[in-house]
């Protein structure tokens, strides 16, 4: 059972921090933190409640957008284990459908964004690419969830071996 974390970062957009627990191919996620306009120390800190309020230790593995590699090296400085995140979208999205995703009650922002998680139309047909809107916590998510399938499952199939 693996603890992974999200975290997408953004100043206009929210900061996602998004809480994903393996079990088999099912996901149970929790927004830990979702708020625009964060500075990088009030980050920490908010992190750092985060972390106590959830039981986490420091430990934890957290998978973050690589936009921003300055604001990783000081969560990194300050205890966090932060990973840079595989950012591609398709590979990330068919991550998520392959598992079967919970989400806790209290994450509204992540249910707001599920609800509202649109594909863009081309001459009135769907594409495989969404809207990038209403997807900080989506974002977060993916992260999470694309790091465990690459790092965490084993990929079944055949197997061969030399006769």
């Amino acid at each position: 059972n693996e603890t992974i974390l999200g975290l997408d970062f953004g100043h206009v957009h929210p900061t996602a921090l998004i809480k994903c627990s393996f079990r088999e191919d099912i996901v149970y996620c929790k927004e830990m933190l979702y708020e625009s306009g964060l500075t990088t120390p009030e980050l920490i800190e908010e992190m750092k409640k985060s972390f106590k309020r959830e039981g986490l230790p420091m430990s934890t593995t957290i998978v973050a957008d690589y936009a921003r590699p300055e604001i990783i090296e000081e969560l990194n400085r300050n205890g966090f284990n932060v990973h840079n995140a595989i950012k591609n979208v398709k590979e990330g999205i068919d991550a998520v459908k392959s598992y079967q995703v919970f989400y806790h009650s209290d994450s509204l922002n992540l249910n707001r964004e599920f609800k509202n998680y649109k594909w863009k139309e081309v001459n009135e047909r769907l594409i495989d690419e969404p809207i990038k809107l209403f997807d900080d916590a989506l974002d977060a998510l993916r992260y999470s969830v694309l790091y465990h399938r690459r790092n965490f499952l084993s990929v079944g199939g055949w197997e061969f071996d030399q006769f």
